[in-house]
């Protein structure tokens, strides 16, 4: 039996990306899905070099529920190189932006701990 907070987690997963309004089609070779999706950015502390500290930080993140990263119809998780592409209406429609690592991190993360709900960092390509 699930536990209550494994039932308020698969809720969320569900509901979050659904409740933002977002959908994107995310690529990998010649397999592709599409699902919803929130969106974010992600910022980190990087050393310049110099004794002093900048920001980088993603260009987009994608907020997306684990269950839906289908590729060939099989559960997945992102890779550096995914391709992405904004479907849902808006001023960043149809721009596509590939799934990469930022510094300390790898090219996602989970924002839960059951990893429910997945979070992509991605820069812009086109």
């Amino acid at each position: 039996m699930a536990t209550l907070l494994q039932r308020g987690l698969s809720f969320a997963a569900r509901a979050l990306p659904a409740a933002a309004g977002g959908r994107i089609e995310v690529r990998r070779g010649g397999d592709r899905v599409e699902m919803p999706c929130a969106f974010g950015l992600s910022r980190s502390p990087v050393d310049d070099g110099r004794g002093g500290v900048r920001i980088e930080h993603s260009d987009l993140d994608c907020i997306v529920a684990a269950a839906d990263y289908l590729l060939a119809g099989t559960a997945a998780l992102p890779e550096n190189g995914d391709l992405i592409t904004i479907l849902s209406d808006g001023p960043r429609w149809g721009e596509t932006f590939e799934v990469a690592a930022i510094p300390g991190e790898l090219c996602y993360r989970s924002s839960d701990p059951l990893g429910a709900i997945l979070r992509l960092h991605c820069k812009k390509v086109k």
